[in-house]
């Protein structure tokens, strides 16, 4: 959309109305009125970026969700296994320095 399509468009609307982004994800949706607008220029071209900044969300589908829930419960049993692994060359050391 270029920004004047944008104007044309907000113009229907009050002026004094408060601005509302809504973010929709498979997981969730939730509103935040945080965001800045930032201009950028290549040459000839202008782009206007709106950064949206929702704080203490996370967007993932559930398929990601998933994979990363699974990846954690990988790691923490590799850690486990690791643990006792230098656990029992901690013995062994232990033994072969009192022999």
């Amino acid at each position: 959309m270029i920004v004047r399509d944008l104007i044309a468009s907000l113009l229907d609307y009050d002026m004094d109305a408060k601005v509302e982004i809504r973010v929709d994800s498979k997981e969730d949706s939730f509103d935040t009125t945080e965001f800045e607008m930032e201009e950028i220029s290549f040459s000839f071209s202008k782009y206007v970026t709106l950064k949206i900044k929702p704080d203490s969300h996370v967007v993932v589908d559930e398929a990601s969700y998933e994979d990363l829930k699974q990846e954690k419960i990988e790691s923490e049993e590799l850690a486990e296994r690791m643990s006792s692994f230098v656990e029992e060359l901690e013995q062994k050391v232990n033994e072969m320095e009192l022999n």
